[in-house]
């Protein structure tokens, strides 16, 4: 599991910088993956970002 900063939502119609942090192994964080930010409230959409890469 991992931590996403802020913990409180993102109002609506706002935008706001988020970091996401992640334990893995060198050699699992290579490539290019998806990122799914899930909605906390019934009927609210996600975001779901391509090309994610990793320093």
């Amino acid at each position: 599991m991992g931590l996403v900063v802020p913990l409180e939502p993102i109002p609506p119609g706002k935008s706001q910088r988020i970091t996401v942090e992640l334990d893995a192994a060198e050699n699992e964080a290579r490539g290019t993956y998806t990122l799914k930010l899930w909605a906390g409230e019934a009927g609210a959409q996600g975001v779901t970002l391509d090309g994610v890469t990793f320093p």
